[in-house]
């Protein structure tokens, strides 16, 4: 074993067993917390091996692992059961070419990112169909850029219709995955754009990306709060209880929201160190906010009277040994340096940027 510290955007529990794909570089790994182990189970076939943030979600679909790309090339499917890989062409549109993706019945369905337009598979033939009709309602009364960005990276999912954040202004689009109609809401200032969507108990939040705010939208009425003037593009919003966290991905701050009262306070993620985090995943488990890092630290938000934000001690380790895993990285053609997993090309072209680190 090699102690190299992995990390994840997205995980799912199985059993005993959390599924997920490495951040770090490509691999299909589990997590079993009976023994607490970590396995690597595959690489994701005909996908370079020294690429970072390969996956941006995954889905479970009856014996199904399914992920979504971000620098993929492909969608791929994992069957728990044979052991098997299958995959569906994305567009060929990198990075990001889908924002969110849901399997209803027998289809799954790709909201478009950096692609424009939402796609439907079918899971037993993998015939792919294009959703016409909805992009014209979307775009109904407004001007998008074709070419530009679609939808937010956090759609909501409310029995048979999913509710996806529109990228370029301040619509929220209702689509009924049974009958492929929607429904365009205008919500918040005319001025946002939506980086994700969340469900409340009472509604839904939605989060922007090019200014400090979230929308509390209750359906009949909206409330606007900012809780940032200064924000990075990337970020995460949890629910919980009563509250948003939204935790930027590139900072060392988190803030929570009260949807009551609309109270904004800011915490520290590290007290004892002041450099950025690079956020990678966040979730609530147990009324509890937990928080991993690139570098694959961990950090726990405790939710009661006070607040408290601690570091944890505990890490997920490769399994494979620093040889092996430098030998699989030279097998995409390009010499490895040995410092580390990364390619000479990436060495290169970090220095011509003038960055200090790769």
């Amino acid at each position: 074993m090699w102690n190299k510290k992995l990390w994840f955007i997205d995980c799912i529990r199985v059993d005993d067993k959390i599924w997920f794909a490495s951040g770090n570089y490509n691999g299909l790994y589990c997590y079993d917390i009976t023994d607490h182990k970590v396995k690597w189970i595959a690489d994701f076939p005909e996908e370079l091996f020294n690429v970072e943030y390969l996956f941006l979600k995954m889905y479970k679909d009856k014996d199904n692992l399914i992920f979504l790309p971000m620098f993929a090339k492909d969608v791929h499917i994992f069957n728990l059961i044979s052991k098997q890989f299958t995959k569906i062409e994305n567009p060929r549109i990198f990075p990001n070419p889908f924002a969110d993706g849901r399997v209803f019945g027998k289809y799954l369905h790709l909201f478009g990112h950096n692609y424009y337009g939402i796609l439907k598979v079918d899971l037993e033939s993998k015939k792919i169909e294009t959703v016409d009709g909805v992009l014209e309602q979307i775009e109904q009364g407004t001007f998008m850029d074709r070419k530009g960005l679609l939808f937010g990276l956090q759609a909501v999912e409310i029995e048979n219709k999913v509710y996806l954040p529109s990228w370029q202004n301040n619509r929220l689009v209702e689509y009924d995955m049974e009958n492929g109609i929607c429904r365009c809401y205008e919500v918040g200032s005319e001025a946002n754009g939506y980086y994700g969507v969340y469900q409340m108990k009472d509604g839904l939040a939605l989060l922007t990306w090019n200014n400090g705010c979230v929308v509390f939208w209750y359906g009949e009425y909206y409330e606007e709060v900012v809780y940032c003037e200064d924000c990075s593009l990337d970020k995460h919003l949890c629910v919980m209880d009563n509250a948003v966290w939204i935790i930027p991905c590139r900072t060392n701050k988190l803030y929570k929201i009260d949807s009551k009262n609309k109270i904004v306070r800011e915490f520290r993620i590290d007290e004892n160190d002041d450099n950025e985090k690079d956020i990678g995943f966040a979730e609530v488990y147990k009324n509890q906010l937990f928080l991993c890092d690139t570098m694959g630290n961990w950090y726990r938000v405790s939710n009661g009277r006070e607040e408290t934000v601690e570091k944890l001690c505990m890490s997920l380790e490769e399994p494979r040994s620093r040889e092996e895993l430098l030998w699989i990285a030279a097998q995409d053609g390009k010499p490895v340096c040995e410092g580390g997993l990364y390619s000479i090309d990436c060495l290169i072209e970090s220095l011509k940027f003038g960055q200090e680190t790769i």
